[in-house]
């Protein structure tokens, strides 16, 4: 029989919080390392969030380095866990409108409109004219947006970064 043994009074541990975000569909097991240690995190496991881009791990307010040593952070010997937060940036997207005719206030392009994925109000403001027709609303392909949606209800996907909503007249 042999045994191995872990000298457990040199080791710590470091933690992840994804932040809501996932790695491969799940978490990161919690890391050993010696007080001496870098590379504390796996640069192949890079976390994902919907409508945000991972940039990076934090600790204590700090951006962590791969040639950061668990001693560099916790600068303490009697602190055995830390725990790296992953930082994101929030997408945006863009919103653009065809007016088919139309105009609002005379114009008739209107600028796009940037927008967070969960953000409602994507409609212009003002009141679509166009000679001879009602407006009957607008549309995203087969969808009707009014101010209600969000960008996500409208295109459910979060790698799209750009739709057009479509005035109807009648």
């Amino acid at each position: 029989v042999k045994a191995t043994f872990t000298n457990i009074k040199n080791s710590y541990t470091v933690k992840y919080d994804l932040a809501g975000g996932l790695v491969d569909g799940g978490e990161i097991a919690p890391k050993t390392v010696k007080w001496e240690d870098n590379h504390l995190y796996d640069i192949t496991k890079i976390p994902e969030k919907t409508a945000a881009t991972f940039t990076g791990w934090k600790y204590a307010g700090k951006d962590v380095k791969t040639s950061d040593t668990y001693g560099s952070l916790a600068e303490n010997k009697t602190l055995k866990e830390i725990t790296l937060v992953a930082q994101y940036e929030t997408r945006t997207y863009t919103v653009k409108y065809d007016l088919d005719g139309g105009n609002i206030a005379g114009a008739e392009t209107i600028a796009d409109k940037t927008v967070s994925y969960g953000e409602r109000n994507l409609l212009p403001q003002g009141t679509a004219v166009k000679d001879g027709y009602v407006l009957t609303g607008w549309t995203y392909g087969e969808k009707v947006a009014t101010n209600d949606n969000t960008y996500a209800s409208l295109e459910g996907n979060h790698d799209i970064s750009s739709i057009t909503l479509k005035e109807n007249w009648e």
